[in-house]
């Protein structure tokens, strides 16, 4: 669905968090520091006993906040609580340490929305390597066919409509790479649109990773 109102497009942006007091506190930070008003950040916290629950309920935001804090079932009910509360044009799951790069990166990828009328468009991260040193993950420009045969999404950095999202919900039967599992089934006949630009900056040491 592409925004009858050029001028005002909701983007919808799920932050999940387990006692990471540190790293959600940045990610607060980086999407209030965003220069693009329309953006509903919807804070799924995992019933944390870090201080997570005071940070959520203190944060003084800039943009339309709606946070819960309660038990879950693993990372996919989170997500599917965070795509159940999103009612954005787009959506982009930036979990708890995850950053944006700069201020102006949600203004440009709804520019691009707008003008390329794409349903999921990704950019690129920054992640780091085996020895702790900071690298750009740019996604090879590859058809979602290729989802078959290997995970080449980076998700920090996957833009698409909700109501696209929301027909594809996460498996809560699977524990890790969830995100892999959704792309296959929801992008298979969606042509992807790779943004030319530098989205996020991750935290590593999330479960898939381990």
């Amino acid at each position: 669905m592409i925004c009858l109102k050029t001028h005002y497009c909701l983007v919808s942006i799920v932050t999940i968090s387990k006692n990471n007091y540190a790293g959600l506190h940045k990610t607060l930070n980086s999407v209030r520091e965003q220069d693009y008003e329309y953006i509903q950040h919807v804070v799924i916290d995992g019933d944390s006993d870090d201080g997570t629950k005071e940070l959520i309920e203190s944060f003084s935001h800039t943009k339309n906040y709606i946070y819960f804090s309660e038990s879950d079932n693993g990372i996919s009910d989170a997500f599917n609580k965070g795509l159940d509360r999103s009612n954005g044009d787009l959506i982009l799951f930036l979990n708890a340490g995850d950053i944006l790069v700069s201020n102006n990166i949600i203004s440009e990828v709804v520019n691009s929305y707008l003008k390329n009328k794409w349903k999921c468009g990704i950019g690129s991260i920054i992640s780091s390597n085996y020895t702790g040193e900071e690298v750009i993950y740019r996604p090879p420009q590859l058809s979602s066919y290729f989802l078959k045969f290997l995970m080449f999404l980076p998700h920090q950095a996957v833009f698409s409509e909700t109501n696209l999202h929301k027909k594809y919900r996460y498996d809560e039967s699977i524990k890790t790479s969830m995100d892999y599992d959704l792309f296959i089934r929801m992008l298979q006949n969606i042509e992807i649109f790779y943004l030319p630009i530098l989205v996020t900056k991750f935290e590593p040491g999330g479960v898939s990773s381990q």
